[in-house]
């Protein structure tokens, strides 16, 4: 991939998380960041809405170094559960590599008795088909290292999209036919791994030059490479890629840097609100909780991560702590149980919650003496917490919205203190949860992140 850099701070156009649910979710940026070895002796940037992590160190059967172990970042780490993937690919031929399938019968046959000739397409597609499963199982050995998977799986935990990174950078046969059936070979084994998607990433004129613009690959989706600016990556977005189909990414430049745009829609996850923004250094934190944009149909994995080296999640607030925590969210469930964080480093720490095919949601917390704040809470019961403001004027704005919900039901919404830094809407004073669950039902319609708390 010729763009190595990594999107700096102005690239990403952010959402302020004090919104109204509904509203972040309509406004979630569509602007990502690729990383791949490149970057392992540096540091990696702030997480945007999604995030594509090379797993080879530039060519095939060769491992990222810091996919997901290293002495500096580990970049599966950064990128999220939910990461996308990209795999360098190659046709060498027989003469220049030393991985070359001679003797291999599955999937196909390769200069066998009942299939002579080491420079075939059967070889070809047996080269690509053991090159992806090699990056394959270097992406599960990430996700052990990381603990995301269990000791000997096989597979990864979720099904990533994967992208093939075709380039004349790489070693290339002139016989495009044999270069198709490499790519085929690669193509067929990520399906069989039950990949959530795979695309091409490649530049126009390398396309032509690997593959002879073929179309075989036409119903595959594109990574458009090239784009000179945000706009210009907008209106690639409507064009064919390469393969013919769909443009899915478009890569642009920004800054000095290189950034993502994803060209459909992201459904959001967010962090539902009371979910805490400051933290004592070392103490345990107030749960946090994150909402999916829809309830899951299936069971479904949501990882937790922060960008500080002191940082910590545990289920219980006593422990035990881990550097990230990965918990499933029930099939029918909208949420996921509540996490706590610790921090032994004093200073802001950026949270963020990831998951396959959703944009991710990320969260500052102020980790220091939480001494001197002061809560409004004085009730005993239940309440309807409904989201998070910066200052008293976007509350206000956000109580009257609920007053106008609520309006008829005797009633209203006070703006809390939540912490040192946010306030929060809220509608308290219910004595059981019962109640509070039946003012939630009419506030969901406005407010889909609020949620019940005992206060």
């Amino acid at each position: 991939m010729r763009f190595w850099r990594f999107v700096g701070a102005t690239a990403f156009v952010w959402l302020c998380l004090v919104q109204p649910a509904s509203a972040a979710r309509l406004a979630q940026p569509l602007l990502g960041a690729d990383v791949s070895y490149p970057q392992c002796a540096g540091s990696l940037p702030r997480p945007g809405a999604f995030a594509v992590v090379g797993v080879n160190k530039g060519l095939p059967f060769s491992a990222n170094p810091c996919l997901g172990t290293g002495g500096g970042v580990v970049e599966l780490l950064w990128a999220g559960i939910g990461a996308q993937l990209y795999a360098n690919t190659a046709d060498p031929g027989p003469a220049l590599s030393s991985h070359w399938p001679n003797g291999q019968t599955v999937p196909q046959q390769c200069n066998t008795a009942a299939a002579p000739g080491a420079d075939t397409p059967g070889c070809a597609y047996d080269y690509g088909w053991n090159a992806a499963e090699d990056s394959y199982q270097d992406a599960v050995g990430a996700y052990i290292a990381l603990a995301w998977a269990p000791p000997g799986a096989s597979r990864t935990p979720v099904a990533n999209s994967w992208w093939l990174d075709v380039e004349t950078a790489n070693s290339w046969e002139p016989n495009t036919a044999n270069n198709g059936a490499e790519l085929q070979g690669e193509v067929d084994y990520l399906k069989s791994a039950a990949a959530g998607s795979v695309g091409f990433y490649a530049p126009a004129s390398n396309w032509q030059t690997i593959t002879g613009g073929t179309s075989a690959f036409s119903s595959y989706p594109a990574w458009v490479p090239g784009a000179s600016s945000e706009s210009d990556a907008q209106a690639r977005c409507s064009a064919p890629g390469v393969t013919g189909g769909p443009t899915a990414l478009v890569q642009f430049s920004s800054d000095g840097s290189v950034a993502d745009l994803s060209c459909t829609t992201l459904p959001a996850l967010i962090f539902a609100p009371g979910s805490p923004t400051t933290v004592g250094v070392g103490k345990a934190s107030r749960p946090m909780v994150v909402a999916l944009p829809q309830p899951a149909t299936a069971p479904t994995l949501v990882a937790f991560t922060t960008n500080s080296t002191g940082g910590s999640f545990s289920t219980s607030a006593s422990g035990p702590w881990s550097s990230s925590l990965v918990v499933t969210v029930s099939a029918a469930a909208a949420r996921t149980q509540p996490a706590f964080y610790k921090d032994t480093n004093s200073g802001t720490a950026l949270i963020a919650a990831t998951s396959v095919g959703d944009a991710t949601a990320t969260r500052s917390i102020t980790v220091g003496k939480t001494t001197g704040c002061v809560s409004a809470e004085v009730d005993h019961g239940f309440e309807v917490a409904l989201a998070h403001a910066r200052t008293t004027a976007v509350a206000a704005r956000l109580v009257a919205r609920v007053d106008a919900a609520l309006r008829g039901s005797g009633r209203h919404a006070i703006i809390e203190r939540d912490g040192c830094t946010n306030y929060e809407p809220a509608v308290t004073g219910f004595r059981t949860r019962a109640g509070a669950t039946d003012a939630l039902r009419h506030l969901r319609r406005r407010f889909n992140a609020a949620t019940i708390e005992k206060t």
